[in-house]
């Protein structure tokens, strides 16, 4: 049985033509790389930028990477790594997991041609925290040239070196604080231990002196008898009529006289010793509250301090990707977000060191926000300040490197503009790290 051969025409030649210009388009594009055919080295930086410990640990647990999950931080790090090396069901597992965590950023490295482009959105993505993120597309994308990953590659090496620094810095000093405040409380333990010995013998010293007092109150009861005697004895004395009688009872009154006398005194003498101890031992209780005043005051010191370090950590944290970056716009993880906590606002520096202020300048944009400083009267004109306030969404002011008046000034136009104002403790940039974040919430 024969089949009628079918007509070509130019309506069935259409979907033939599409498919073959949909295959060459197909072998001109050229294909992005996996993670087993980025070269060695670069994925040590890349696990450790696009997965964070938590991650590490929580992927540990799944059975198709078959790594232990009671390994070490750095063991798990380095078993993942090891994985990523060679084409395998994990590789692939771990591919496709992080195609997925990036796949927001796809479609703007992708239309990237050229080195300049990708470095462009590079810069952005560090600007904004995102560092995992754009290391894991330029790794993979097909044009990334190797000259360039060097380069990037050499810049996030050194970035690595300059955090772990300032982590250890800011770590000792908070130890040597703490080492104060150890060195203080074991001061006060001896002082209350002393204090405590002086209160033992204060109670004893007031017993004796209430026993003493209970003497004296039996004493100046048996005086009352003798002065009662001695009254009889003065009336007997006036009905006597011999001068020898008269003359023995005076010797017997004169001699109670003076034991009265002195009883007397003695009584004087113990209530001098009794103020003197309640003097002491309000001098003691003065003493007390003052260390326990100075202990509340470097406790206070601590925890700010400790809160600075949380504040330095978490911007860091922040800049090296262990944290994914603004979580306040609606438009979270594109291009056209405005920065990492502060998303755009502009923050106006009163005071500090004229040394610092490049610094300064670096952390506020780092933190996505528009950096403007007032040297608070000393070069600048005194009257651009109200100006620059009333500009400016939010202010900072080192309360240990500003003038007077200039404090004055921001306190006033802050309140009357109903702007957040930070009186910072120091002009260090701890001090700056913390109060950017009480700007943030």
């Amino acid at each position: 049985m024969k089949y009628p051969i079918a007509k070509t025409t130019k309506y069935n030649l259409v979907p033939k033509m599409l498919a073959m210009r949909i295959e060459n388009a197909k072998a001109v594009i050229p294909r992005r790389k996996r993670l087993w055919e980025i070269e060695a080295r670069y994925l040590c930086p890349l696990i450790g930028l696009c997965l964070s410990r938590a991650e590490l640990r929580r992927l540990s647990k799944e059975q198709c990477y078959q790594v232990d999950a009671t390994d070490s931080d750095y063991q798990l790090h380095t078993a993942f790594v090891a994985l990523a090396r060679r084409p395998g069901q994990g590789a692939k597992a771990l591919n496709k997991y992080l195609e997925k965590k990036y796949r927001l950023a796809l479609r703007r490295y992708s239309a990237a041609q050229n080195d300049a482009a990708l470095q462009e959105l590079w810069q952005q993505d560090c600007a904004d925290g995102r560092e995992g993120q754009a290391w894991w597309h330029l790794v993979t994308h097909p044009l990334s040239s190797s000259s360039m990953l060097e380069k990037l590659y050499g810049e996030l090496h050194m970035l690595g070196h300059e955090a772990v620094a300032l982590i250890r810095h800011e770590r000792g000093k908070s130890g040597s604080l703490q080492e104060r405040l150890s060195l203080l409380e074991e001061v006060l333990i001896s002082e209350r231990e002393q204090q405590r010995q002086e209160r033992l013998r204060f109670e004893s010293s007031l017993e004796s002196l209430r026993q003493q007092l209970l003497a004296q109150s039996e004493l100046e009861w048996e005086n009352q008898e003798l002065t009662q005697e001695n009254e009889r004895l003065r009336l007997q004395r006036q009905e006597a009529l011999r001068g020898v009688l008269v003359q023995k009872k005076q010797k017997q009154i004169a001699a109670l006289q003076e034991e009265n006398r002195q009883l007397r005194d003695g009584h004087e003498v113990l209530e001098e010793e009794l103020s003197m101890y309640r003097r002491l031992a309000h001098e003691a209780a003065q003493r007390e509250e003052r260390h326990i005043t100075e202990k509340e005051a470097l406790q206070a010191q601590h925890a700010e301090l400790a809160s600075e370090l949380a504040a330095v950590e978490q911007r860091l944290h922040v800049h090296i990707g262990l944290e994914e970056g603004c979580n306040q716009c609606e438009q979270q993880g594109t291009s056209a977000c405005p920065g990492v906590s502060l998303c755009g606002k502009t923050v106006l520096y009163v005071g500090g060191l004229h040394k610092m202020v490049p610094h300064y300048r670096r952390v506020v944009e780092g933190a996505g926000g528009n950096f403007i400083h007032h040297d608070g009267g000393v070069e600048s004109a005194r009257g651009l300040l109200p100006k620059m306030l009333a500009t400016a969404d939010a202010v900072l002011c080192p309360v240990d490197c500003v003038s007077h008046d200039a404090c004055v000034c921001v306190k006033k136009v802050c309140k009357k503009l109903n702007k957040p104002c930070v009186l910072m403790r120091s002009s260090g940039l701890s001090s700056l790290a913390r109060g950017l974040d009480e700007i943030v919430q």
